[in-house]
């Protein structure tokens, strides 16, 4: 069934008569709601499956300048019956600025005008949006209070990204003020430094309602006293953390959310950063899987390492973990040394995980999915035997959450 039934269900009904029954072409194209590549492939195959797949389609708007914008509100205005049902399918919208290469410029010369022209004009039109990327933005001062004005009307917007930016702390603080519906909190390659302007005390002083929290390649350079780290210590609603191998903010992220969340993700990219010279899984790591005290569902994702058993084994209460997910990539069968993982396998169907009901593989890379299959039952015989074991093929295109 795909998550988004409102989607399916407009789909269904814009179905004509096909090969196969309206509802089931639905049903095919609403579980690839995540892979637009996907989607994509399916509206070629017939009048049918383009309808059912035009939704999904349209679900993801990129903006990245003015005249974008422009013909973005034409369209929507348009009083063309079949053109008006579009923004109900609208549901990201992605304001991309263009990076410029002289990158001192860029950071002076502020947000576009445009993109102010957007927060105004779009909340009306984009009744159903749910997810808001801002990409290479520079908020400028001067349209500060006015375009958190116009954010605010953003009322549908549960999910918030930040990516490819300069921050000041403040206006982070800000932007969850005014924004209370929003319960995903996405920071990708962001940097974040102390206020330079003005904002207001309450929006400092507001707790926001983040669920869902996910940071990769964030830089903290705010000071230590009511910094960054000191404001994310006051959230106390985040059941969600996605991260990758920062050694400055997991400590203070585990240490925070560790005792409360109960899906933790770990995103490797740096290889070098797991493992010390010996390659050993550093004491540090092992000692984070402390603080995961209420932890149902663990994901390892570009890393599937031997030494992953620490984590496991350091867990305070391994009957609770129901769920774990590796996304894996290899290339040639028998890459992987079953000796090599003998002891995580061991793990794995180990009694006192008591509570395990699902081992997933999320596999990235060239070999048939059987293949892949024979390859991960080899390398995990016992856990292969507990009958949790399931092997998926992994889109690049798909989120991380």
């Amino acid at each position: 069934m795909c998550r988004n039934s409102t989607t399916g269900i407009t789909a269904v009904k814009a179905l004509q008569q096909g090969p196969f029954p309206n509802e089931i072409v639905a049903l095919v194209v609403g579980h690839l709601w995540n892979s637009p590549r996907a989607v994509r492939a399916c509206t070629l195959a017939c009048h049918a499956w383009y309808a059912a797949g035009r939704p999904y389609i349209y679900s993801r708007i990129v903006l990245s300048n003015g005249d974008k914008f422009d013909s973005l509100v034409s369209f929507l205005r348009s009083p063309n019956v079949r053109f008006n049902v579009i923004k109900h399918w609208i549901r990201e919208l992605h304001v991309r600025t263009p990076h410029p290469s002289n990158a001192g410029l860029w950071w002076s010369t502020g947000c576009p005008y445009w993109v102010l022209r957007l927060s105004a004009a779009l909340p009306s039109l984009l009744p159903r949006l749910s997810v808001l990327r801002f990409e290479h933005q520079n908020f400028d001062s001067e349209w500060l209070s006015r375009f958190m004005v116009h954010l605010s009307k953003f009322i549908s917007v549960r999910e918030l990204v930040i990516a490819n930016t300069r921050l000041e702390l403040g206006m982070l603080q800000s932007l969850a003020s005014v924004m209370p519906n929003v319960r995903t909190l996405r920071l990708v390659n962001a940097t974040i430094i102390d206020s330079q302007q003005t904002f207001s005390p309450m929006a400092i002083q507001n707790k926001p309602q983040f669920t869902i929290l996910y940071v990769e390649s964030v830089r903290d350079n705010t000071s230590s006293e009511n910094g960054f780290i000191s404001w994310i210590r006051t959230w106390d609603t985040v059941q969600t953390l996605a991260m990758d191998e920062n050694h400055r903010l997991m400590p203070a992220l585990l240490g925070t959310f560790g005792p409360f969340i109960n899906h933790f993700r770990l995103i490797v990219r740096d290889k070098a950063k797991w493992v010390d010279a010996s390659n050993k899984i550093s004491l540090w790591y092992t000692t984070t899987g402390l603080a995961l005290s209420h932890v149902r569902t663990l994901e390892f994702f570009d890393v599937l390492d031997p030494t992953l058993v620490l984590w496991l084994r350091h867990l305070p209460s391994p009957g609770l973990l129901e769920k774990i997910v590796f996304r894996i990539s290899f290339n040639r069968p028998r890459e992987l040394k079953s000796e090599a993982y003998e002891t995580l396998d061991e793990c794995l169907a180990n009694s006192n995980l008591s509570g395990l009901r699902e081992i997933r593989f999320l596999y990235e890379g060239t070999l048939a999915v059987d293949l892949v299959s024979k390859e991960i039952q080899r390398v995990f015989p016992k856990a292969h035997c507990r009958g949790f074991l399931q092997i998926f093929m992994a889109d690049p295109e798909e989120k991380l959450l």
